[in-house]
């Protein structure tokens, strides 16, 4: 299992999200980035400028409960291992942005 993200730009200037990206995982990646194998692309990864430098905030839902809203991940690593290797797929194609 391999990752590649892209990244845009975010729509807001005024917040701390710098940019929205989407996350391709594949069996494997030809030499031009093509995905091989079983693939399957998760969207609106989000890499935020926090207190103590970028971050990336996997996708979450807002859900009301107790009459409390809180935010929900729709997208977990079930592996400290696999979360690293999205998150540093993330901030490279972030850095890839300029």
């Amino acid at each position: 299992m391999k990752f590649k993200a892209t990244c845009y730009p975010a729509r807001e200037v005024n917040g701390n999200k710098r940019s929205n990206c989407e996350l391709m995982v594949a069996d494997d990646f030809d030499a031009e980035g093509k995905a091989k194998g079983m693939v399957i692309v998760i969207k609106d990864f989000a890499v935020v400028e926090g207190k103590n430098g970028l971050f990336v905030s996997f996708p979450s839902r807002q859900i009301t409960k107790d009459g409390k809203s809180e935010y929900m991940d729709t997208c977990k690593s079930l592996s400290k291992e696999t979360r690293e290797a999205i998150v540093d797929a993330c901030l490279v194609a972030f850095a890839e942005l300029g």
